[in-house]
């Protein structure tokens, strides 16, 4: 078991529901939470109120440590909330702090979890240069097998609810862009969707489409 790990074990239990809130603007963040089940996500919303994801949470990870760790100042138009009924282990800011500034070991483990988010957000901004909605759609779709991916023989399950409305907002474009070309990705027996699951049929051939 991991240093941060061990940590949460000693912390409450928390359970969640759908699109409960944990982050918003209006809403503080009550602790630092390890996920125990479930998926969360974060975003931002456009002036038009648009959902911009960023961040999708699994479990083991950990949240927020931007307000953990600098000073509360976290953005003021950020919101973090479940994408599935789920569960967590939370403790108070002050013992995260204290644990992490005595122990080395749980130290480089906190940076390893910013560079993961780090490297997630530089995804994100590289995904809004693609020129075209398919090769937007099927970046974020390889994304999806790195991080939440589990190969099923030939195929390659993500382990993520995922709607078109969801992944639209997930690459900033309109949802009935990105149906028509998940249409055209089904047609070709590239991937499938089985009860909000997506399947990757072919993951050579996805990634050779894009």
């Amino acid at each position: 078991m991991s240093a941060i790990s061990d940590l949460f074990q000693k912390g409450t239990t928390v359970k969640f529901k759908k699109n409960d809130f944990f982050i918003s603007p209006e809403k503080k963040p009550q602790g630092i939470y390890q996920i125990t089940e479930g998926f969360v996500y974060s975003y931002s919303q456009s002036p038009s109120h648009k959902k911009r994801i960023q961040t999708i949470l699994k479990k083991g990870d950990i949240f927020p440590i931007a307000w953990t760790i600098n000073n509360n100042n976290a953005r003021r138009d950020m919101y973090v909330q479940a994408l599935t009924d789920g569960s967590a282990l939370t403790i108070e800011k002050k013992v995260f702090l204290d644990y992490i500034t005595n122990s080395q070991k749980a130290a480089l483990e906190v940076i390893d979890v910013l560079l993961m988010y780090l490297s997630v957000y530089v995804d994100r901004v590289e995904n809004l240069e693609y020129d075209t909605v398919r090769e937007k759609l099927i970046n974020r779709l390889l994304s999806f097998i790195q991080r939440f991916g589990y190969k099923r023989g030939k195929t390659v399950e993500i382990n993520l609810p995922l709607t078109h409305k969801f992944i639209a907002e997930s690459i900033s474009v309109s949802r009935e862009n990105v149906t028509r070309e998940l249409n055209a990705l089904e047609n070709e027996k590239v991937i499938s969707f089985k009860n909000h699951q997506l399947i990757i049929n072919d993951s050579k051939l996805l990634k050779n489409n894009s």
